[in-house]
């Protein structure tokens, strides 16, 4: 049997310490006392208890269930340790009390209609089967560990009323990839995620005011998490153990940042810290061994990180302006955009005027290159580069004190070659992306530069009116047709033969 780990012990290790659960068989699951045929559905007679609109009991053999539109609440422990595997909630229940499906190692469906408000403590903790849950927007709180220990649990689709969500209710959610609470939410409690190995990525809302213990404590897999400019405070281990972390914003709403706050994460490079930060307590990073903290030169705890002999980099409050920036044609509509990279940068922004007008092109959370795909290639397109940071949900972007231009043309050729056979000179090279044909113009002994030829069928060219006795230079231009008109890209080294 699976060893269970004791909800008052993970309380106890959310709260204050770090140990991961321990594996025990001091607990067996209790074999339930139901029987039943998979698929039949029990109709309401006899099978169901129920008191002034609350489920006490459930008397059926069925393993599907359907909860009767009579019931209000489904009472504490109802189907406690069941072997049901399905269970249809309708729009009269107004809670599910604790424990109520709590160890039902075989749910795997369950249909929650609006009209419910509240998810008791532990009300589906343990259901080892259980792959994805949909809150509806009449839930406004999920009590204690209500989800916990769900370890197929991948899916959760929450939502828009939910104000309040319990200590550790999706605790060891191993499968949970990510989650997205709406901007009602008021209230996360303690390690809320506490051992989500898989989560990657978290949207907390608008309005959370804390950054509660142990929220993310070992979340092993946590690449990106945007902390809304709601918050305050960021308590003890609320990043314990992230070691997918590479960089970190914390906004200029926070000002206190209690000890062991955004440590172990053995990957942490960047951590850019609020403006507004007062108070850091003692050992609020430590164990972060490549960690190195971007501070803004007025904040008011610039004394206290300095006291932490952590390296650190002071940067202004807006991003620095971009600089190195290029712009090259790269094939057909299309243009590239290279530049320097900004430290504080969480991003760049891209804008342009083509015809005339400005206006915004494109962004880039992931590099310093950009390709605008709808270039013109008929004329010039100008483009200006901005980095930015989020502070919260608010963008800080920076300055462009330089344009570039060019225009969206097929590339240059490459590895242009000439060789001389009897009777002529054979050109040959690599296909340019996006041409539709090549034109190759040329010097002849005695002539001046001017067209030679053009070929719409592959990458050679045979020109039989070569010189035997003196060299012939040779360019080689891709084009591409739009409309009808022929626009011609670059070209490249010219290169030269005689025929023989």
């Amino acid at each position: 049997m699976k060893r269970i780990l004791p909800i008052a012990l993970t309380a106890c290790i959310l709260i204050g310490g770090f140990s991961l659960p321990a594996a025990a068989d001091s607990e067996s699951t209790a074999l339930s006392p139901y029987s039943s045929y998979e698929g039949e559905e029990d109709i309401i007679g006899g099978s169901f208890v129920i008191e002034d609109g609350v489920l006490k009991e459930y008397k059926g053999t069925s393993k599907v269930v359907t909860i009767p539109n009579t019931v209000k609440k489904i009472g504490e422990s109802v189907f406690e340790n069941s072997n049901i595997t399905s269970v249809t909630i309708p729009s009269s229940v107004e809670m599910i009390d604790k424990k109520a499906f709590y160890k039902c190692e075989s749910l795997k469906t369950v249909n929650i209609s609006e009209g419910l408000t509240t998810i008791g403590e532990n009300a589906f903790a343990y259901c080892e089967q259980l792959e994805s849950i949909t809150i509806p927007d009449s839930v406004t709180a999920i009590k204690m560990y209500a989800f916990s220990y769900c370890y197929k649990l991948k899916k959760v689709d929450v939502g828009s009323g939910l104000d309040e969500i319990g200590m550790g209710v999706f605790v060891s959610c191993s499968s949970l990839e990510s989650i997205k609470f709406p901007d009602s939410i008021h209230e996360i409690g303690i390690g809320v995620f506490g051992w989500c190995s898989s989560l990657k990525s978290v949207y907390l809302g608008k309005t959370v005011k804390t950054l509660d213990i142990s929220l993310f404590l070992f979340c092993i897999s946590l690449k990106t998490v945007s902390i809304p400019k709601s918050v305050e405070r960021i308590n003890q281990r609320a990043f314990y153990g992230c070691s997918a972390l590479t960089e970190l914003y914390i906004p200029s709403s926070v000002t206190y940042m209690e000890k062991e706050s955004v440590s172990n994460c053995e990957n942490l490079e960047k951590l850019v810290l609020s403006s507004n930060l007062t108070t850091i307590e003692e050992n609020a990073f430590i164990d972060d061994p490549k960690l190195t903290l971007y501070v803004f030169k007025d904040m008011p705890a610039l004394a206290l990180i300095q006291e932490t002999g952590l390296p650190y980099v002071v940067i202004d409050y807006y991003p620095e302006a971009v600089t190195g920036l290029s712009a090259v044609n790269a094939g057909k509509n299309r243009v590239k955009l290279s530049w320097n990279r900004i430290p504080d940068a969480q991003g760049y922004l891209v804008y342009g005027k083509k015809n005339g007008k400005y206006g915004y092109v494109g962004m880039t959370t992931k590099g310093t290159t950009f390709t605008d795909t709808k270039a013109l290639d008929t004329d010039y397109n100008y483009y200006w580069v901005f980095a930015y940071r989020k502070d919260g949900d608010e963008m800080i972007v920076g300055t462009c004190e330089k344009y570039v231009f060019a225009k969206g043309v097929t590339t240059a050729v490459t590895n242009l070659k000439a060789n001389g056979t009897s009777g002529k000179v054979t050109l040959t090279w690599s296909a340019s992306e996006g041409a539709d044909g090549y034109l190759i113009y040329g010097i002849r002994p005695g002539e001046k530069y001017g067209y030679i030829g053009m070929t719409t069928k592959g990458t050679t060219f045979s020109d039989t009116k070569a010189s035997k006795t003196d060299w012939t230079f040779y360019w080689v231009f891709p084009y591409h047709n739009n409309g009808g008109k022929m626009i011609v890209g670059g070209t490249a080294k010219y290169v030269y033969s005689k025929a023989r």
